[in-house]
């Protein structure tokens, strides 16, 4: 009876420490170091025999999370299992690799647990290379496994350039010892620890960043031609300029060729006088340019001339439609609207303004920037007393009438018509006759204008009669 219950007693003790790993996945503690022998393997060996955890592989270790065996698909790896140099983590502890040859405590590198969990030793059949070994001197043998030897260490160095010996004893190097060491062109070698350094003379620079060596200078392969519009020839220490015409050899500060102007130095043969043509210096030339509205070369006694702007297609600016008048004068030219428009004439909006605007009330406005309005009709015959006072009175669109001068009664005749010499649509009615101005021609006349021809004239302020225009500001 007491034996019976004993067992029991282990059973259900057994049972409760198991439940952790049962109930919740979580495997027991590694209480021997990861050697997994004694307690562990025979805890493992119980929850075995009860059934509770599983042994695929049949090595006699648990499947985790519930045992230890962290390949139970594999009998050759559990804990406890000799590690061996196979590639395989075969006692379950990563942090071993395989035996230690030369016994320097250091696994091989191809000792490995997986492809880059591997041993630290390079040569594991030497003992004294390891990475825990010094470095020495010993033609290339990587000494503390750190992938580098020797003078990639710092050992077996060389001594610096410019200097002989070995590791730390150096002897400077004296280079200009060496008749003409410098080169053609050097004027003096001096030498300073470790190297030299060379002065070149004028047409020479040196060959190297550090001043070493002279050589010749090619002024002629410069990115910007030394010798500017000129050829340049390159030789031993300086170079040549061949300068074309137009420029002349300059050697101060530098050997280049120097543009002549010509127009400053009165080398030009530009035209002079009242038409002097503008001199305008050139690289190696110049040019003469003729005042405005003269052409020609420039050149000589003769070299401008005045152009006519109206005899020469598309020279002049006048409007071409409507039509303007071009005038040539001395120099330039004059455009003038048909009778009928008003502007400046020149451009294409130039005379595009009629000259007179019926206003429809019996009135005309004229655009010639007068802004004079004419009566658009005209009266009888009338002595000029009445005159003046039928304009005075003329109650047409409000009144403000009065005569107009001879002046303005000039500027609504048009020259291109005659019988009567106005417009007709603009001034329908208009009399081929005289019409009455204000302006006085001698104490006795006033001045009149025959529309018959578009004239001036005059007639007797006391007995003549004439016809009637009124005009307003």
């Amino acid at each position: 009876m007491n034996l019976r219950f004993s067992r029991l007693l282990v059973t259900v003790s057994l049972l409760f420490a198991l439940a952790a790993c049962g109930d919740d996945d979580v495997a027991p503690p590694d209480t021997d170091g990861g050697t997994d022998v004694g307690a562990d393997s025979s805890i493992d060996a119980a929850r075995i025999d009860a059934g509770m955890c599983p042994d695929d592989d049949g090595d006699g270790r648990g499947a985790l999370p519930c045992g230890d065996d962290c390949d139970d698909a594999d009998p050759t790896r559990f804990p406890g299992n000799p590690e061996v140099c196979g590639g395989d983590d075969e006692d379950c502890n990563d942090s071993t690799y395989g035996p230690d040859v030369d016994g320097d405590t250091f696994a091989s590198i191809l000792c490995c647990n997986g492809i880059d969990n591997c041993g630290a030793d390079c040569n594991d059949s030497a003992v004294d290379i390891n990475p825990d070994a010094t470095e020495t001197c010993n033609g290339g043998i990587d000494d503390d496994c750190n992938g580098v030897a020797d003078l990639a260490d710092g050992v077996c160095m060389p001594c610096a350039p410019g200097y002989t010996g070995f590791d730390g004893e150096c002897t400077d190097i004296d280079e200009c010892i060496a008749p003409d060491f410098c080169g053609t062109g050097a004027t003096a070698c001096t030498d300073v620890p470790g190297t030299f350094v060379c002065t070149c003379g004028p047409g020479y620079a040196a060959a190297t960043p550090t001043g070493a060596f002279c050589q010749n200078i090619n002024e002629c392969l410069a990115a910007t031609n030394p010798c500017g519009a000129g050829a340049c020839t390159d030789n031993a220490g300086s170079y040549v300029c061949s300068c074309p015409s137009g420029y002349r050899l300059a050697v101060s500060p530098t050997i280049t060729c120097l543009d002549i102007d010509e127009c400053a130095e009165g080398m030009d043969a530009c035209t002079t006088g009242t038409l002097a043509a503008a001199c305008t210096n050139t690289p190696g030339n110049y040019t003469c340019t003729c005042p405005s509205g003269y052409g020609g070369t420039g050149r000589g006694s003769v070299g401008c001339a005045d152009i006519d702007e109206c005899a020469t297609p598309r020279t002049d600016d006048c409007d071409r439609s409507p039509t303007a008048i071009c005038a040539d004068n001395d120099g330039g030219f004059t455009c003038t609207c048909p009778p009928a428009f008003v502007g400046t004439g020149r451009g294409a909006l130039g005379c595009d303004t009629p000259r007179f605007t019926d206003l429809g009330d019996g009135t005309i406005r004229d655009n010639n920037g007068s802004g004079l309005e004419w009566q658009q009709g005209s009266s009888g015959l009338w002595n000029l007393s009445v005159a003046f006072t039928q304009c005075s009175t003329l109650a047409l669109d409000g009144g403000g009438w009065r005569l107009p001068t001879i002046t303005e009664l000039l500027s609504i005749v048009d020259s291109t018509r005659g019988s009567p010499a106005i417009d007709l649509t603009v001034f329908p009615g208009t009399a081929s006759a005289a019409y009455w101005s204000q302006t006085r021609m001698d104490p006795r006349d006033r001045s009149t204008v025959n529309f018959n021809t578009g004239t001036q004239s005059s007639a007797d302020q006391e007995w003549g009669t004439a016809y009637l225009r009124c005009v307003r500001p």
